[in-house]
């Protein structure tokens, strides 16, 4: 991962997910198609129900949207609840300010909810405590889920919602307070340190937000995703030579993955235009028996930069070796293959990639061939 994108995951987060009021239906086995089953009449059809009780939600009869989402409760039956019926049942008894009723019915759904899908039932049920200004709800709410939410692109939209209640809302401000307060207590109260320096960066303070994970890996020295944090803070907060020592501990704390450490130090002296240095990083890993496609897309990437696109070439060829899946390298192999002028080399690689279902994937590698169509076309009309 090249430092700039390292520093927009880090600063900018990801883009936000809407989350719509209607969710996916539980999914079927592909494998056993369900059947088709005819509708119900209307006075036996939960949807009916629950379609007309959003019909009254949306202009503000609360009380007889609530009359009849618990209608298409009872005749839905079941151990589980409907998500749409808990969520617009769960949204009429707040504007109702029952919030009691409220609470109980919108987080019913969770204890039978798959786990692919509770992140964004979670992510719309938090901005209806927001909106009815029940902020500590929402705050938990998030927290909890930013803790149990294992999938990593989930887990960064919960973390921008929360950005977005801290920042819009007193929570921020009050929580920095109680945690700046322990900290005066306790300099090394571990969990002050790391709310604390959660709060920085979702204000934008990222040399402060290093500072504490500084303190917190020093207290923490073993801690692998300590070390990988404070990592990223320092590339955030742009100090690349402390990134470099971070990394080079990683080397010796976490071998496992010695292969992104070695490209994140190739990448950050290719920033700062060291090429020995790259060079003298590349010959490490080489010699550590590091055979990666990272490693080695990185190395190219500099010589591209410092215009020795033989050298570089021999490197993409390294890179795909050691991982002939890898799109990127494809991608980057044959812009540079194209700047040579080596087209066919060039459509050969791309000319696969185009079935792929990625839009912004699709988008690339169109233009790229492009490219090498009428560079092959200019070509022609010269002979």
């Amino acid at each position: 991962m090249k430092v700039a994108r390292l520093i927009a995951c880090i600063v900018a987060g990801v883009c936000v997910l809407t989350v719509s009021v209607a969710f996916p239906a539980e999914k079927q086995d592909a494998a056993k198609p369900a059947a088709a089953k005819p509708e119900p009449p209307a006075d036996q059809n939960p949807r009916y129900f629950t379609d007309l009780a959003n019909v009254n939600l949306r202009y503000g009869q609360n009380e007889k949207a609530v009359e009849l989402f618990q209608k298409a409760l009872e005749l839905q039956g079941g151990d589980s609840i409907d998500v749409n019926i808990a969520f617009g049942m769960g949204k009429a008894y707040l504007a109702l300010k029952q919030t009691d009723k409220a609470e109980a019915i919108l987080e019913t759904p969770l204890a039978t909810m798959e786990a692919d899908r509770q992140a964004q039932y979670i992510m719309a049920v938090a901005r209806l405590y927001k909106t009815a200004e029940m902020y500590e709800k929402a705050e938990k709410m998030l927290l909890k889920a930013k803790d149990d939410i294992t999938n990593e692109r989930d887990q960064t939209m919960i973390i921008q919602q929360l950005l977005e209640l801290y920042k819009s809302t007193p929570l921020g401000q009050q929580a920095t307070a109680a945690y700046e307060k322990r900290l005066a207590d306790n300099p090394k109260d571990s969990e002050a340190i790391k709310g604390l320096m959660d709060l920085y960066l979702y204000d934008s303070k990222l040399e402060k937000a290093a500072e504490l994970a500084a303190r917190y890996a020093e207290l923490h020295p073993d801690d692998v995703s300590a070390l990988r944090d404070l990592a990223f803070f320092y590339i955030a907060s742009n100090d690349l030579d402390k990134t470099v020592d971070v990394t080079v501990t990683l080397i010796e704390k976490d071998p496992e993955n010695k292969a992104e450490y070695y490209s994140r130090i190739i990448y950050i002296y290719n920033e700062q235009n060291r090429l020995d240095k790259v060079e003298e990083w590349a010959d490490k890993a080489e010699k550590g028996k590091i055979r990666s496609d990272a490693t080695y897309e990185a190395l190219a990437d500099a010589y591209v930069k410092a215009k020795q696109l033989d050298k570089a070439e021999n490197c993409f060829k390294k890179a795909l070796a050691a991982n002939p899946g890898s799109i990127r390298s494809k991608i980057s192999y044959a812009r540079l293959l194209i700047e040579l002028n080596k087209l066919d080399e060039a459509r050969k690689l791309l000319e696969p990639l185009e079935k792929t279902d990625d839009p912004h994937l699709k988008t690339q590698v169109q233009g790229l061939l492009l490219q090498a169509y009428k560079g092959a076309e200019k070509a022609k009309d010269e002979k």
